[in-house]
């Protein structure tokens, strides 16, 4: 895998509320895209932080983000819920 850069904010400041579903569409390049990461992450056997086989398109975003919040720390991190 080529690595890749994704900025972030500081992970330590207090987060606002964080969405927790998204209902989207790709365009054309990122419907390629995310196609490619997933034939990747299937074809090595990647599974999520849950133990789960990344086998769909949205497994493939969660595994992307996953890395990005293991990266900044923040895997196990309690989401603020909205109040």
């Amino acid at each position: 895998m080529k690595p890749i850069s994704i900025p972030a904010r500081d992970p330590r400041s207090k987060p606002p509320y964080c969405e927790e579903h998204v209902d989207f569409h790709f365009s054309p390049a990122q419907a390629l895209a995310v196609r490619l990461l997933l034939d990747a992450l299937k074809a090595g056997h990647f599974m999520l932080e849950n133990g789960q086989h990344v086998d769909k398109t949205p497994d493939a975003v969660r595994w992307i983000l996953e890395r990005v919040a293991e990266e900044y720390g923040v895997l196990k991190a309690t989401v603020p819920s909205p109040t």
